[in-house]
């Protein structure tokens, strides 16, 4: 029951991503958002790879659009940690936190 949800769900995220980039372009914080969003849910599904490029769009865009100390920048830096724990690629998802704790202690 669970898996026609989060399919349901990954269908409206994908929307709204598309919705967005239309409307904003794909590189504004509220697209990136919907792309973080969007990863989560690919995530629940165990689409790891497709998972991990949506956190890693979201982190690069958002680097580029914020800046590499802004808030919404270290939640996108803990997304792609968090995928890469999910995938036991330990000494990646490490350097990522290790990068998002020296990173957010100095704003």
């Amino acid at each position: 029951m669970l898996r026609s949800e989060y399919k349901a769900a990954e269908k409206v995220d994908r929307t709204c991503v598309e919705a967005r980039e239309k409307a904003l372009g794909p590189e504004h914080p509220d697209t990136l958002t919907g792309v973080n969003q969007l990863g989560s849910g690919l995530l629940r599904q165990g689409k790891y790879e497709e998972e991990e490029a949506m956190h890693l769009r979201a982190l690069k865009g958002r680097e580029k659009a914020l800046g590499a100390e802004h808030p919404d920048t270290f939640t996108s830096m803990a997304h792609l940690a968090s995928t890469f724990w999910s995938q036991r690629r330990w000494h990646e998802a490490k350097y990522l936190e290790v990068q998002n704790t020296v990173g957010s202690s100095s704003t």
